[in-house]
């Protein structure tokens, strides 16, 4: 197997002083799982941090990726992990933050493109906002694919640090190797910014207001409860189980 650990970036202004911040501390965290777990050879995990990216911009990275699916065997299992900022249709490897300076995506339709080539399982982790949108395009592959995300297609994602924690939320790739140290196939939980949660209450209707009044009739209640309000399922996992790949070895 081989590994490709991508780390986005953003750069903010402070003072004319261009501030460029690394989202590359959860890369380092899954590096040491798949040394010291998965006892994955150093030469085979390939680590672009914060300057890589601004060096190779979204082209150069996209040739680097190609380049090692090109090399290796054709059935060797391959692993992606990106962490960053993301939007519908892309990862925004670089954005921008009152810097005045121009950003930079990698579309979701260009890095399908390159993976095309892959014939082997292939397993991507994206740590980022919007990350389920990618699937779209992974269901183009002929490879046996599975996606895991850190938040639904339409929805934002709330990051914290694999080594921190928000009112006791676990970032997704925490939540995904805890399950993997198990021997369990992943399934993490969306962050809404208050708890990790599997469902979402939406109401459907303006006078939804009739569901929280309904006297003694539970009946009643329940049908309206039904009527305006729709339980949604995040799902944040889609594609083959190829999870035993990433198990640990010892």
């Amino acid at each position: 197997m081989k590994a490709i650990l991508i780390s986005g970036i953003e750069t903010s202004s402070n003072k004319g002083i261009n501030i460029v911040s690394d989202f590359g501390i959860n890369n380092l965290s899954f590096y040491h799982y798949l040394k010291y777990k998965v006892c994955l050879p150093e030469e085979n995990v390939f680590f672009y941090d914060g300057k890589d990216v601004l060096n190779l911009k979204a082209a150069g990275l996209l040739a680097k990726i190609e380049e090692i699916v090109s090399s290796k065997n054709p059935q060797e299992p391959l692993l992606i992990y990106y962490g960053g900022h993301g939007a519908v249709g892309e990862w925004s490897i670089s954005t921008v933050n009152r810097a005045g300076i121009r950003g930079f995506e990698l579309k979701h339709k260009d890095l399908r493109l390159v993976l095309e080539r892959q014939r082997g399982p292939l397993i991507i982790v994206a740590d980022c906002c919007y990350a389920m949108s990618l699937r779209k395009e992974l269901k183009k592959l002929k490879c046996e694919w599975l996606l895991l995300g850190l938040s639904p297609s339409d929805r934002f994602g709330y990051v914290s640090s694999v080594n921190g924690s928000v009112n006791g939320h676990k970032s997704v790739l925490l939540q995904i190797m805890e399950s993997w140290l198990k021997r369990k196939p992943a399934n993490p939980k969306y962050f809404n910014g208050h708890r990790l949660v599997r469902y979402f209450k939406r109401k459907k209707h303006r006078n939804s207001k009739y569901c929280l009044y309904m006297g003694g009739d539970k009946k009643l209640h329940k049908f309206y409860l039904y009527r305006y309000i729709k339980k949604i399922k995040i799902n944040l996992r889609e594609g083959v189980n190829l999870d035993y790949l990433l198990f640990p070895k010892k």
